[in-house]
């Protein structure tokens, strides 16, 4: 224990660096891990069938389970956005094809 004080001691610097170092590592890692989790919870895409007066519809829920809505964004043909409510990360997007013409 004595010599585990002393190699301490003598190496302060080298020993404060590498906590911080090891500190900031563990930062990086927890802020990626994260990110990673709420992008693999957050989008379903689904294709419709037909032609639509509206081209990409995104419905947002409260979480994960997608079973309460809380806001809604579409993007309609002639080029106009309308929306409701509260958007979050958790989010289930409709596309469609416009109508013709």
């Amino acid at each position: 224990m004595k010599r585990l004080k002393a190699i301490l001691s003598a190496h302060k610097i080298t020993v404060l660096c590498v906590a911080v170092l090891m500190m900031i590592s563990l930062g990086f890692a927890s802020i990626s891990i994260a990110k990673s989790n709420a992008k693999e919870a957050a989008v379903v895409v689904k294709k419709e069938k037909g032609n639509c007066l509206w081209y990409r519809i995104q419905t947002y829920y409260s979480d994960a389970s997608h079973t309460t809505s809380v806001g809604s964004r579409r993007w309609f043909c002639d080029g106009s956005i309308g929306s409701f409510g509260t958007t979050t990360i958790y989010y289930v997007e409709q596309t469609c094809e416009c109508i013709e013409e």
